[in-house]
């Protein structure tokens, strides 16, 4: 038929399930946090004061106390080594 168009554009995305499980002391164990104060990266997870993943995480900062009053910024590089916070 003229003008029928053949093929297709459709291109297949695979996506990879996030299967780490969580790890409440992964990034940093059990600290006193004072405001404006950094966190110790020395989790199970951590090597060297750093954690390099190979796909992106959710940060869960847990806390045992009332730490409303507080504000955490979590800091890191995306997949292109880009600074983020």
């Amino acid at each position: 038929m003229a003008g029928r168009m053949t093929g297709s554009d459709v291109k297949a995305v695979f996506i990879t399930a996030d299967t780490q499980a969580l790890d409440a002391d992964g990034i940093s164990t059990a600290a006193a946090v004072g405001n404006n104060a950094a966190l110790t990266i020395g989790g199970a997870l951590a090597s060297g004061g750093s954690c390099t993943f190979d796909s992106g995480r959710v940060v869960t900062i847990l806390s045992a106390g009332d730490d409303s009053a507080k504000s955490f910024t979590v800091v890191g590089t995306d997949v292109k080594g880009y600074l983020k916070r």
